[in-house]
């Protein structure tokens, strides 16, 4: 194999780090999985609670939330990652998005807003672009 793994901007070859909020576990394994592969460090974060208190404990290049959560919802993740980092993109994924929902979410900072079922390679894609 002779592609490039996504990398860090800047000198340093540590791989692109993503914190995934995702309360559903199947939707969960499956993002990490496809993101391990295309070279991404990905760290789970079960919910919107757990997901803030991972932003707090590290630097992410990218941050992927669902929407509606237990505990803190995405919007709330998606405020504390701006607080934290202008300059990390986050991305949205819900099933119950509106088109003001989007507009809300875009205005407050999301770097994109994916409405779920989502094709996989249109999210690969989108974090690539992203990262």
């Amino acid at each position: 194999m002779t592609e490039e793994m996504p990398r860090a901007k800047g000198p340093e070859t540590t791989p692109i780090r993503v914190l995934l909020a995702e309360d559903d576990g199947e939707m969960r394994d499956l993002v990490t999985r496809v993101l391990r592969d295309e070279g991404y460090e990905v760290l789970e974060a079960r919910d919107g609670t757990e997901a803030i208190a991972r932003l707090e404990e590290g630097d992410f290049d990218l941050v992927l939330s669902d929407v509606r959560m237990p505990g803190a919802d995405g919007m709330e993740v998606l405020r504390r990652a701006m607080a934290r980092n202008l300059h990390q993109p986050v991305i949205l994924m819900t099933a119950f998005g509106t088109i003001e929902f989007a507009v809300q979410a875009m205005r407050e900072g999301a770097y994109h807003y994916i409405a779920k079922p989502f094709d996989i390679d249109d999210l690969v894609e989108i974090a690539a672009n992203a990262a």
